[in-house]
């Protein structure tokens, strides 16, 4: 899950970094929200993979990790949304 938050943090400073022309950010949000959805569905993949080993409770801060990291990524994915609102319903 430290993959992921790297991966999130690093597209946050890009896309922070990014210029702010309207036309631009348009042309990004379909990639990054492409990538968002593949993070999703990888955390979700490994969620049932950690669920399946039925680990002990000392584990569970591993799913929380997760989780935290699947919080974070939908609310990116929400902003993206936002600000192009095509993307949304596709």
């Amino acid at each position: 899950s430290s993959f992921f938050l790297f991966i999130y943090q690093y597209l946050i400073i890009s896309n922070s970094t990014m210029e702010a022309t309207k036309h631009q950010r348009n042309e990004s949000d379909y990639a990054l929200a492409r990538l968002f959805n593949l993070v999703l569905l990888k955390i979700v993949q490994l969620v049932r993979d950690i669920e399946a080993l039925d680990l002990p409770e000392d584990y569970d801060w591993k799913l929380d990790e997760l989780n935290r990291v699947y919080v974070l990524f939908v609310n990116e994915l929400d902003e993206v949304y936002k600000h192009n609102t095509k993307l949304a319903v596709m």
